[in-house]
């Protein structure tokens, strides 16, 4: 199956939970990136593996962490790919050819590094945060196959 065209690729929602956030301590919660590969007449030229498609950027809002003080996550794959040396969440739906590439920022330059402090953000004087991330398709073959898109995250934010 082909796409229909590259905006069919654009990521359907973003969704994520989280547990209270305490001043001090790790607060751990789960990030699930989703979307679809539509089934098309038409092909499209130019679908490069490893290329990120279609960025959305999302972020973790926290508050009541210490005024000033540092914010970081740590993010564990349920469903890693690194494949041609990237660090991708491997897709568990049913389309084909496709995983999902969480990068740092507003981006799709730095990849997420799995197990390691991903972004630290300073809390402002009120003890509120925000970290942002972008998520993109990342083509694993030449051609895509239709179904849904889904790769998951836990994640572990931590305050001092």
């Amino acid at each position: 199956m082909k796409i229909k065209k590259i905006a069919a690729l654009a990521l359907i929602g973003l969704g994520f939970t989280a547990s209270q956030a305490y001043a001090g301590g790790a607060t751990t919660g789960q990030i699930e990136l989703y979307g679809r590969v539509d089934a098309s007449t038409c092909t499209i030229t130019g679908l490069t593996v490893g290329t990120s498609l279609n960025p959305k950027t999302f972020q973790i809002q926290v508050s009541g962490c210490p005024a000033n003080g540092n914010v970081e996550a740590l993010f564990i794959p349920m469903n890693a790919d690194t494949g041609n040396g990237q660090n991708k969440l491997s897709n568990s739906g049913t389309a084909t050819g496709i995983d999902i590439g969480p990068f740092d920022g507003t981006d799709t330059t730095t990849a997420i590094a799995w197990n390691t402090p991903a972004t630290t953000v300073i809390a402002d004087g009120s003890g509120n945060a925000t970290l942002k991330y972008t998520a993109a398709y990342v083509p694993t073959l030449t051609t895509a196959g239709p179904g849904n898109v889904l790769g998951t995250v836990q994640y572990q934010l931590n305050y001092n």
